[in-house]
């Protein structure tokens, strides 16, 4: 027996509750799955009779996605569509949260482990056919990122939206401590620092288990956990640091070093405009995905959003139907030839047209700017918010270096890079690098941007001060965007100290900037 018990932890020992479903032929269950890392509730719409592929949403939110009715498991956008469709759907707590016990992780190792746990639990039902689908956004699309990566075998596809992908670029770019989350349209000033985990912390992995049918030891043992440790204090130490490098906890939780091992057919979504879960977190998993079945992605003009729950007006296809045809196609083996009429990629860009392609790998177009040496004195107060209402280079805290006009539309499928050779009179500071469309009458329009710390320009492993007045290299990663820059337009680069909304600014301010040279390089094509 002893031998026996720890293979009856991983096969999933649970003893489940059932009821009547509002869904014609369902049962509703509610159990706990047995994980190494912890038991994990999961709530089901599953069939009385017969087998069916399960349709997946595993969540910290729990209560944000879920419509309880009077009796039962909670239903879902997804349960009313997908249940009269011959689908299972199921709703399962991630590791740590809601009613699941265990110690959230933060994105790390045991959070994909129990998950995928959960995923080959529910394959081997006697009333699933062995094919299990996910789908969610936000967390609830990291974690797909995350399980698929350890390719279970039961796993057959996975809809992640406005995922993280990498809880490193969720929480810093280039080692400067990512700020607001809202979109560069809005109105809003800097926000908190929403990559930092203690908001996790302190709410969703501290809220205590709150189900009736639960035991007194169960509950106790809930409550261990959640006013345990469970590395709460390394994952805030990790968050907050003044020095963000990126070692071995922050590798652990980057799932696109992994994501050439994902098995399962992936269908992406993604806002160019979400400055919450930023745009690179679709796009350097989706270059990785070197083993899918398959590989599918919508990303367009909007920020943090569900397009299938709520579907932006303007798109070429019908998103649920493709999310249907998908479905069929990878859980049911149906044929659903409707879903090779639809192009694996659909990318809106800036100008609102719809485009089947993501050529973000294309030779880069590089343009120089060469000539005497520049100087301006960071405030720690600039942002592309305020770039917009001037012209490129009038505010002195920047520099600004403008092309000549295009003689032909160029697209911008990616984000590029930008080499800075430069001199600081301080042993630390930050660069902002923004990029602008100027049009013929002056206006401008902010197209992409990206932040670094200087002490991390040599590596991200670990800072090193600057020497005062050395010549350094330093190259900033723009974030990806799909824009058309119109002939007769203008690329300007505005070179800056602080991007005050988008970034924590540094803790020193004043320091002179000396700016030798500088080359921009775009992934550019014809339109």
């Amino acid at each position: 027996m002893l031998l026996l018990a720890p293979a009856l932890l991983v096969a999933g020992l649970a003893v489940p509750s059932s009821a009547a479903s509002p869904y014609k032929g369902f049962v509703d269950e509610t159990t706990y799955v047995a994980t190494p890392y912890g038991r994990i509730r999961v709530e089901m719409h599953r069939p009385a009779h017969g087998r069916m592929p399960v349709i997946l949403q595993m969540s910290p939110y729990r209560y944000l996605y879920t419509r309880l009715r009077a009796q039962g498991v909670p239903t879902s956008f997804y349960s009313d569509r997908y249940a009269p469709q011959g689908y299972a759907t199921a709703f399962a707590d991630l590791l740590g949260t809601g009613e699941s016990d265990g110690c959230w992780d933060y994105g790390g190792a045991a959070e994909a482990g129990a998950g995928a746990a959960v995923v080959e639990w529910l394959g081997t039902r006697g009333w699933s056919n062995g094919k299990v689908g996910m789908i969610g956004t936000s967390y609830d699309g990291a974690i797909q990122a995350e399980i698929a990566t350890l390719a279970p075998k039961h796993l057959a596809a996975i809809v992640p939206q406005e995922p993280v992908t990498s809880w490193y670029g969720y929480n810093y770019d280039h080692a400067v401590t990512h700020n607001s989350t809202d979109d560069d349209e809005s109105a809003a000033d800097t926000g908190y620092p929403v990559g930092t985990p203690d908001l996790f912390d302190a709410v969703l992995s501290r809220t205590p288990s709150t189900d009736p049918d639960r035991s007194p030891e169960e509950h106790a043992a809930n409550l261990a956990d959640r006013t345990g440790e469970c590395e709460t204090v390394e994952h805030n130490y990790r968050g907050h640091l003044a020095d963000p490098s990126y070692g071995g906890f922050w590798q652990e939780r980057d799932w696109t070093l992994r994501a050439g091992r994902v098995k399962a057919a992936v269908l992406m979504q993604h806002g160019w405009r979400d400055f919450n879960t930023k745009p690179d977190q679709f796009t350097r998993y989706w270059l990785a995905l070197s083993g899918a079945r398959d590989k599918r992605a919508i990303v367009g003009q909007w920020n943090h959003t569900d397009v299938f729950d709520s579907p932006p007006k303007g798109m070429p296809v019908d998103p649920r139907q493709y999310l249907d045809d998908f479905f069929a196609r990878y859980l049911k083996g149906a044929a659903a030839a409707g879903l090779d009429r639809v192009p694996k990629v659909l990318s809106q860009g800036f100008d609102g047209t719809w485009r089947s392609s993501l050529p973000m790998t294309v030779g880069p177009t590089r343009f120089s700017f060469r000539g005497e040496a520049r100087s301006f004195v960071n405030t720690g107060t600039q942002t592309s918010k305020a770039f917009k209402g001037a012209a490129p280079g009038t505010d002195p805290a920047t520099l600004a270096y403008t092309t000549a006009a295009l003689p032909a539309a160029r697209r911008l499928a990616g984000g590029g890079t930008v080499e800075v050779d430069l001199a600081v009179d301080s042993v630390r500071g930050q660069l902002d690098a923004t990029l602008l469309d100027v049009a013929p009458d002056g206006s401008v329009r902010v197209v992409t941007l990206g932040l670094l710390d200087l002490r991390y320009a040599g590596s991200l492993a670990a800072p090193r001060n600057l020497t005062p007045g050395q010549r350094l290299r330093a190259t900033v990663t723009l974030r990806p965007q799909d824009a058309v820059i119109a002939k007769g337009h203008r690329l300007a680069l505005v070179l800056a100290g602080s991007e005050a909304v988008w970034g924590v600014p540094d803790v020193m301010t004043g320091q002179r900037y000396t700016v030798n040279a500088v080359s921009l390089q775009l992934p550019l094509v014809n339109p």
